[in-house]
């Protein structure tokens, strides 16, 4: 009976141990950078400071009209990336991608990958903007805070904070 627990023990190691290098390996850098007119290697440990592409500043609504797979825009952490091409790549999915296509996927995005390094590498990659003011007002939720000196005051402002006097 001990040489079958060990056993199925050793095995549930073994295939979680595979499952997890798989999963980070899915995160590894490119090696290789195609352009148009020369290919330059990525070092990984390179200490330089990577070329600064000018960013771009996307409104909530711009966002919300690349919610396809043809055209996936998606805001996290106050930063617009673009993942249209990495949908059928993500390692847990094509779902996880087309459900924030279009949207705020902050949350969803945080709670999977908790700021583990490597997926965070890898969205840097997709980056193409941050997230300006939006165009229409913002509808904050109707909840209250009871400030310090006992009044009450309800979500205002862009970002839909309280605010106490």
């Amino acid at each position: 009976m001990k040489k079958i627990i060990t056993y199925l023990v050793l095995t549930l190691l073994f295939i979680g141990g595979l499952y997890i290098y798989t999963k980070e390996s899915a995160y590894s850098p490119v090696s290789s950078v195609n352009n148009s007119s020369q290919q330059e290697s990525i070092n990984p440990n390179a200490t330089t400071t990577p070329q600064v592409i000018p960013s771009k500043t996307f409104t909530v609504e711009d966002v919300k009209t690349h919610n396809t797979a043809e055209s996936c825009y998606a805001i996290i952490n106050g930063s617009v990336y673009d993942l249209t091409t990495w949908i059928n790549k993500h390692p847990g999915g094509k779902l996880a991608i087309l459900a924030i296509c279009g949207r705020d996927g902050s949350t969803a995005f945080n709670l999977q990958h908790g700021g583990a390094s490597k997926p965070n590498a890898k969205l840097t990659t997709f980056k193409i903007g941050t997230v300006g003011q939006t165009s229409s007002p913002v509808a904050c939720t109707m909840d209250a805070k009871m400030c310090p000196d006992g009044t009450y005051v309800g979500r205002s402002g862009p970002n839909c904070q309280f605010v106490c006097k």
